[in-house]
């Protein structure tokens, strides 16, 4: 009788291990990647105050498929009319994105406030990048200009398509930089 039920757990046992190292390709769970936008887009509008919506500008090129994909800014910036988008902030975050797609990193350095801070994001540079859309623009409780970005990014062969938001403050010398990329 103990020999039948030890027989029987391995065996279920054994089948659990197998099923649960199946090909899941076919299945709808949610991958970590989408979890991660979902808590990235939250994080702004949780401690944002916002005053302005930007209009969600669409791409004027095709969007890239799995097939091919194309390296980019295709969002004009400067159809943005936002008192907090002020001109040096546009001109910031142009250089960031087209330092980003173009993978010219001295360009995207320069736009931080120190080297330790450009240091702090380089892991975000060298991939692929396609910008498309601008999002909400808002100021925050500690007066940070914050503006959300849409795109595609390729990386290892995978596209996603993340929001991610930009960081902007002022210095004690009232100059822009990026603080942040999140």
């Amino acid at each position: 009788m103990n020999k039948l039920i030890v027989y029987s757990l391995a065996g279920i046992l054994t089948i659990g291990i197998m099923a649960s190292c199946g090909d899941k390709s076919g299945t709808n769970a949610a991958s970590p990647a989408v979890n991660a936008e979902t808590e990235i887009s939250a994080s702004p509008q949780a401690t944002a105050q916002p005053t302005a919506q930007a209009t969600d500008q669409p791409a004027t090129t095709p969007q890239p498929s799995q097939g091919t994909f194309t390296t980019g800014v295709f969002v004009d910036l400067d159809t943005i009319e936002d008192p907090l988008f002020n001109k040096e902030i546009k001109n910031l975050l142009n250089t960031t994105l087209e330092a980003l797609a173009n993978k010219k990193e001295e360009a995207f350095r320069s736009v931080f406030k120190d080297s330790q801070s450009a240091d702090a994001f380089m892991y975000l540079f060298g991939r692929d990048y396609y910008f498309d859309t601008i999002g909400t623009v808002e100021q925050d409780k500690e007066g940070r200009v914050i503006v959300e970005i849409r795109g595609k990014v390729k990386d290892s062969g995978e596209i996603k398509e993340p929001n991610s938001f930009y960081y902007f403050m002022k210095d004690a010398d009232n100059h822009w930089s990026l603080r942040a990329i999140d």
